[in-house]
């Protein structure tokens, strides 16, 4: 028996020594496993998403809407033009009386680009106003056309002796348009010198031979 005794004494001392180890290592691997994941890098949680609190929202441009064009009333003549010989005078309205003073063959025009020298045809047209008030002519104008019932339309031509109505005649004034229309020689029909004095009245128109 005393032999056994002093036998186990040495392993129990070994059976503790190597719990001991055990217990070092099991602690040791523990507080390693504490500090790694103290320092180490964390995941990264899902970001909450941006509030709209304090951030001012983009401007709405403004939307304003097309203008449109504005509508027109185009001005028709509604009285059917007054058709007179070259010698009578025409009265399109109350005091204002139209003549066509002369009418005669010539030659005008010049010899630029567009615009040949040749026969013509000199209309003279007088206006009186014997209203007592004032006629506007700023938008008046005289046209010709030749050949009877074709009606061609004779080119205005320059010429220094060329002279328009002023814009205004005033009561108890008068005023003379002279103007140049190339027109050939060899025409037939009648030719016609017609006056648009006014907007909305009637045209006046001249109807004669080509002198």
């Amino acid at each position: 028996m005393p032999d056994s005794i002093d036998d186990d004494v040495p392993r129990r001392g070994w059976l503790i020594a190597v719990i001991v180890v055990v217990v070092v290592l099991v602690a040791g691997g523990i507080v390693w496993a504490v500090i790694a994941g103290a320092n180490g890098p964390t995941a990264a949680g899902p970001s909450a998403p941006p509030t709209a609190a304090g951030t001012p929202a983009p401007a709405t441009p403004s939307v304003f809407p097309t203008p449109t064009a504005g509508a027109t009333t185009p001005v028709e003549k509604t009285a059917a033009p007054i058709e007179v010989s070259p010698t009578e005078t025409a009265q399109p309205k109350p005091g204002a009386f139209v003549t066509l003073a002369s009418i005669e063959a010539v030659t005008a025009g010049r010899d630029i680009p567009g615009e040949k020298s040749g026969p013509a045809v000199k209309v003279a047209v007088q206006l009186v106003n014997d209203s007592d008030k004032p006629i506007d002519t700023g938008n008046s104008g005289v046209t010709l056309t030749y050949g009877g019932d074709d009606r061609t339309p004779a080119v205005v031509l320059t010429d220094d002796k060329a002279v328009n109505w002023p814009a205004q005649i005033k009561p108890g004034a008068k005023a003379t348009a002279v103007y140049f229309f190339a027109v050939p020689l060899a025409v037939t029909g009648d030719v016609r010198v017609t006056v648009d004095l006014l907007p909305s009245g009637p045209d006046v128109v001249f109807v004669g031979p080509r002198p």
